[in-house]
């Protein structure tokens, strides 16, 4: 299974930085993931708009084939990518991921979709998914429908709810994206407690 991260997003709400090379801990937000979870992949793609920043990470970096679609185009670039038939997909803004929720996710990927739900959400940016999906998703982004939550009724899925999460991460941490720099800052103190 490989490892397969996000980052290429506009950072809208983080006005004029972008998100994924935010400073944490002497680490970028992504490589601080990446330090996070590499080991327990096979290997390690990063969907970005620019390899440069990621060169010091035993990573591959590729860019989205149909930009400016959101996520779902970052998704099917990245599993375009791997030779792995299951891949996990994360956002680059959940820098507290807890390798044991990964693990709870990766132990029970079997089917084309495997996703955390949280209160009544899925949550499709931090779950497994297979890389035969790939014309799927091709076809709803030339179709125009950009929208992740859509594509679970054309696929098996397999929902893992927060009650089992919560027994490896109480707090539901995993979960705490930046998305503002009122995140940033939240996050920056929790990993500063940690330490």
């Amino acid at each position: 299974m490989a490892l397969i991260i996000l980052a290429g997003g506009k950072s809208t709400r983080m006005g004029v930085r972008d998100k994924a090379l935010l400073p944490l801990g002497g680490e970028t937000m992504t490589g601080v993931i990446i330090k996070r979870l590499a080991p327990l992949f096979s290997k390690t793609i990063v969907v970005a708009k620019d390899a440069q920043p990621f060169i010091r990470y035993s990573v591959r970096v590729i860019s989205d084939e149909y930009p400016g679609c959101g996520p779902i185009s970052g998704i099917h670039a990245g599993l375009r990518a791997s030779s792995d038939p299951y891949n996990l997909i994360l956002a680059c803004d959940l820098p507290l991921i807890k390798s044991e929720l990964v693990k709870v996710l990766i132990n029970h990927a079997c089917k084309d979709l495997t996703i955390p739900i949280i209160g009544k959400y899925p949550e499709p940016l931090i779950a497994v998914y297979a890389k035969r999906i790939v014309p799927l998703l091709e076809r709803s982004i030339l179709a125009g429908d950009y929208k992740l939550t859509n594509l679970l009724t054309h696929l098996e899925v397999e929902y893992i709810s927060e009650s089992l999460l919560r027994k490896v991460d109480p707090e539901l941490r995993s979960f705490l994206n930046v998305n503002s720099p009122a995140d940033y800052e939240k996050v920056k103190m929790i990993l500063q407690e940690e330490v």
